[in-house]
């Protein structure tokens, strides 16, 4: 579960790039996409989606291959902590096997890591320099389970996220 919504973790036959997008093209966008548009969701939206998974290939033509990592899911400002003793706290997971990609664009989504995360991640696991032209896909994931679970204005910034990948206009 991603909060309410359900999440599909299913293994995909396919590996590399190929089983990575196509994942994310039917268990991720558009599983979402699919409920949104079942629940009569904003028609702009729905179709903004529907041309994003379309074109999802385009994001990943840079010779960056997604690597199946084990990741939170959720991990935003709020699922996470210090103890007194410095000990990171992590909590309400929607745990997957992903792209550790998918894991640094929900961080920044409603804020930003702790000072210091970048480099020490970038020290410890590397970072593709096309990060940053994928992180709205993964957000865009995020935003749509927000539409489903919110509603209000998450629909207005899915719609940009959506339209600024598409390249009309920014988030």
């Amino acid at each position: 579960m991603l909060g309410g919504t359900p999440q599909r973790n299913r293994w995909s036959r396919q590996g590399g790039r190929a089983g990575w997008i196509d994942f994310l093209a039917e268990a991720r966008l558009g599983a979402l996409n699919a409920e949104l548009a079942r629940r009569g969701g904003a028609t702009p939206l729905v179709e903004a989606v529907a041309q994003v998974i379309d074109r999802l290939p385009q994001w990943f033509d840079d010779g960056y291959l997604p690597r199946a990592s084990l990741i939170h899911g959720d991990l935003w400002s709020g699922n996470w902590a210090m103890q007194a003793d410095g000990t990171p706290v992590l909590y309400d997971p929607a745990v997957s096997c992903s792209d550790a990609e998918a894991e640094l664009a929900m961080m920044e989504l409603f804020g930003s890591p702790p000072a210091g995360f970048w480099h020490a991640y970038r020290a410890t696991a590397g970072l593709h320099e096309g990060y940053a032209r994928r992180r709205g896909l993964y957000q865009l994931y995020h935003l749509l389970n927000h539409v489903l679970l919110f509603g209000g204005g998450y629909a207005a910034q899915a719609l940009a996220c959506a339209r600024a990948l598409l390249g009309r206009g920014a988030p």
